[in-house]
């Protein structure tokens, strides 16, 4: 969801006409996913929606992140494909700025630094690989994402989330880097597409239950106990609190040199992944831990270096993430 990978800036925080909101995962650009909305802010973008049984986008991995290639106003760029952003499409207001804007809330990273959110009345135009395109969409949230732009890609221009392919399963693919978005039905018609050929490795229930942009399941690291979240746009992270750096490095599973971390020995439901992969340190607590009600647990942030091992087909309907191999299918 955010971008650990830039470590200066670790949580983002919102407030929006009046309330607040704690970033529901770790971040380094303002993006406006990382801030639990309302139910409703996913129909504020109603109209950027996947259509057709089944589409596959192409996706472009940058230094970690997947983005597609679009237009918006005439602008080229990229959209972070985000799983944390619950609205279809938010703006990157300091590469596109339509007319009108309105600030409507004011936002800051952990590191102090500010950004104004706004609405903008409408988007001329959207354009999407695939040939969707879209037309005087309304009401489109937007802040800037400059630092994604300084530190990612320079053509960043905006979001795109989880409302754009409500009621599609997802198969997400780094390998071969793509998005294919299966339509479903009560029958689970789109899931059991997604799985056609592939070869299933786990299956992982998690609870997104209030917070639909941020699913949660329970891990271990070693013998120790976490809480993990799972993100497109982030890299692996762990939150250290004082101790528990050196019960991890200890027992060899999160070890740390002078510029780099290591993360292995991952179980799910006492499946071990060995992952072996670098991955960010935070100290300190999750500060989105207490917005969950688990103020006291261990967190870590699963992104590009778990997501690249695996491809991963993501059913928001039945709250599953089924881990495939990365082999291509027979």
């Amino acid at each position: 969801m955010r971008f650990t990978a830039l470590r200066p800036y670790a949580i983002v925080f919102l407030y929006i006409i009046g309330c607040f909101s704690l970033a529901s995962a770790q971040a380094v650009t303002p993006s406006p996913a990382a801030v639990e909305h309302p139910i409703t802010d996913k129909d504020v973008n109603a109209k950027v929606h996947l259509t057709g049984d089944r589409s596959t986008l192409p996706l472009v991995l940058v230094k970690g992140y997947p983005f597609l290639e679009g237009e918006v106003n005439g602008v080229k760029g990229k959209l972070l494909f985000d799983v944390g952003e619950l609205s279809s499409f938010a703006l990157n207001s300091h590469r596109v700025t339509p007319p009108d804007g309105k600030v409507i809330g004011r936002g800051f990273f952990g590191s102090g630094q500010t950004f104004s959110v706004f609405r903008f009345p409408v988007v001329d135009d959207l354009k999407l690989p695939g040939g969707f395109e879209y037309t005087a969409v309304p009401n489109v949230r937007g802040n800037s994402g400059q630092q994604l732009e300084d530190n990612i890609t320079p053509d960043f221009i905006g979001w795109i989330g989880l409302a754009f392919f409500d009621g599609y399963v997802l198969k997400l693919d780094y390998r071969h880097p793509s998005a294919a978005l299966y339509k479903d039905d009560a029958n689970g018609t789109g899931k059991q597409s997604a799985l056609k050929g592939e070869r299933v490795l786990q299956v992982i229930h998690f609870d997104n239950t209030g917070h639909l942009n941020l699913p949660i399941f329970p891990v271990k690291l070693g013998s120790v106990p976490f809480t993990a979240t799972i993100d497109t746009g982030s890299h692996d992270s762990v939150w250290l609190t004082p101790g528990l750096d050196e019960k991890l490095s200890a027992e060899h599973t999160f070890q740390c040199g002078p510029s780099s971390c290591t993360l292995s020995r991952v179980s799910i439901d006492n499946h071990v992944i060995a992952l072996g992969s670098y991955a960010d340190r935070i100290d300190g607590k999750a500060g989105f831990s207490e917005q969950l009600g688990r103020a006291n647990d261990n967190f870590m942030t699963l992104g590009y270096e778990f997501l690249s091992k695996f491809k991963t087909v993501w059913d928001y309907h039945e709250k599953t993430l089924t881990l495939l191999s990365n082999d291509d299918p027979k």
